[in-house]
């Protein structure tokens, strides 16, 4: 059985570096593929010490049977080392043996479906004790893309595992609908792209109802000239007071795909909460 895994920076846009890293420190969790079916790596930009900026890197672990087990946090001036400290205690965690049988129920009880109907007990201990930093509002930014299909995907199962709700956008680009003035009506192609946004949300709203998460959907639009996609996500994260944000990053650009993509790395840089990146799955050559 594979193990997926996910990262999420916060207060930094991350480097191609860091993911490398990760990725080779994710290798180390593979063998551990009946216990786990996945982690979620959170590194964050902290604060600062002796002048110098510090990061802090979290690994939540995803059981066969959908509990989240959180590691230890890992502080570090390099987010590198940070990181690496982090998987080094989630190894130890899954190798430690277990004398009353609790680590070995955790991981090995029988996968079973994640509602809001299920029982929130193991959850309840662990945030009443400190040790998780669940995400019970999350935002996710919709286009017509894979990326963010795959996005939304994401933020369902997070939603599950946190007994938490999802906000769906589909963002309309006022300001570059008039980049397109020559050439169309502006007024008549912000409505297609209503109507397109109207369409890919109600899709949005029939899976989490059958997956039975609470969300809702909306189209939203950039406020004039004056803001661009980015911010105008930034706005309603802050509106609707998002816990997590989930992007796909490679949403089409155009006139049939004006919402996602390059977007979401200036969105990462100015974010004030955590943003989870959901990369299009490319194509075997």
């Amino acid at each position: 059985m594979g193990v997926g895994m996910q990262i999420v920076y916060l207060g930094f846009a991350g480097s191609n570096q860091l993911e490398a890293e990760a990725g080779a420190q994710f290798v180390r969790l593979e063998r551990f593929g009946k216990l786990i079916s996945g982690c979620h790596l959170a590194i964050e930009a902290c604060g600062f010490r002796s002048g110098n900026r510090l990061y802090d890197a979290r690994l939540d672990l995803i059981t066969r049977g959908n509990d989240l087990i959180p590691v230890e946090h890992c502080t570090d001036e390099d987010p590198r080392v940070a990181l690496r400290a982090a998987f080094d205690a989630a190894v130890r965690w899954l190798e430690q043996p277990s004398a009353d049988g609790g680590l070995a129920d955790t991981l090995n009880r029988p996968a079973r479906p994640v509602s809001r109907d299920a029982s929130s007990d193991r959850l309840a201990s662990l945030t009443q004790r400190g040790e998780t930093n669940m995400y019970e509002h999350i935002l996710v930014a919709l286009d017509c893309s894979e990326s963010s299909k795959r996005a939304l995907g994401e933020a369902i199962r997070m939603a599950q595992l946190a007994h938490g709700k999802v906000t769906a956008v589909y963002v309309v680009d006022s300001s570059t609908t008039f980049a397109y003035a020559g050439e169309f009506d502006p007024l008549a192609l912000t409505r297609a792209l209503r109507i397109d946004g109207e369409r890919v949300l109600e899709e949005a709203r029939k899976l989490m109802a059958g997956q039975g998460v609470a969300g809702t959907a909306q189209v939203v639009e950039t406020d004039g000239l004056s803001e661009d996609v980015a911010s105008c996500l930034r706005r309603e994260a802050q509106r609707v007071g998002a816990d997590l944000v989930v992007l796909g990053t490679h949403g089409r650009r155009g006139v049939r795909r004006m919402v996602i993509g390059s977007v979401a790395e200036r969105f990462v840089r100015f974010s004030t909460c955590p943003v989870l990146l959901v990369r299009e799955v490319q194509p075997a050559l």
